[in-house]
């Protein structure tokens, strides 16, 4: 008799489990977004009331926060901290609420932009004007501005709440015993100084609203983003 062999072939099927990380930001060609769910994960990470989103590697972008989540955190009474590479912004749970209310669409974007002074609209170059002209001796070193646009569509008006901004600030030697003033730009002339602090390399002011503003007296922005 003849003995048939039968060969089987087994394959084997191996499942690659992959473990999520902790990164809760999406680089986009246009703007940083940050996801609801990454949102949620930095939530679960809240310190003294304090939601951190590290958004360093945005560049100059602008970055793309949810707007249900802003409104969530608000009624939690959390502030959030967002880090970019040329500056921290901090908006309180009034600034997030009012935001969130104003918002045409399902995400706000928020932008920080350094300026070179000679390249601010005509009314931030007509307050320069009238500053330069009362203080000849300032040398009017940098301007920056803090916009929110959701669907296309710019949020002017802050409303409630308060934005703290925190940029890398030079203080020239010699110059350590001059104060250093943020103000808002609008029409003719200066608006209020806005609370502004300069230590261990940087400026520290509370903005109230979304428009340019410019930094008086003399310092040095360790750099501007645009010229």
């Amino acid at each position: 008799y003849t003995v048939k062999e039968t060969t089987k072939t087994i394959t084997k099927t191996t499942t690659k489990t992959t473990t999520t990380s902790r990164t809760y930001t999406t680089s986009n060609q246009d703007y940083f977004l940050i996801t609801p769910a990454g949102f949620s994960n930095a939530v679960r990470y809240v310190k003294d009331n304090l939601v951190t989103l590290n958004c360093t590697a945005a560049g100059t972008k602008p970055i793309s926060l949810p707007v249900a989540s802003m409104a969530a955190a608000a009624e939690k009474g959390y502030s959030v901290l967002v880090k970019t590479k040329g500056a921290e912004l901090t908006l309180d749970a009034a600034a997030l609420k009012s935001l969130a209310q104003q918002a045409k669409g399902d995400t706000v974007l928020l932008h920080y932009k350094s300026l070179n002074h000679k390249t601010l609209t005509a009314v931030g170059q007509a307050s320069v004007k009238s500053h330069l002209a009362q203080y000849p001796g300032d040398s009017a070193d940098l301007a920056f501005l803090v916009t929110a646009t959701s669907d296309s569509e710019t949020i002017e008006d802050l409303q409630k709440g308060t934005i703290t901004l925190k940029i890398p600030f030079i203080v020239l030697p010699g110059t350590e015993g001059i104060d250093n003033m943020v103000y808002a730009l609008q029409g003719e002339g200066l608006s209020e100084a806005r609370d502004t602090t300069v230590a261990d390399g940087y400026l520290t002011t509370k903005l109230l609203g979304l428009t340019e503003h410019m930094v008086f007296q003399v310092g040095e922005p360790v750099e501007t983003t645009e010229e």
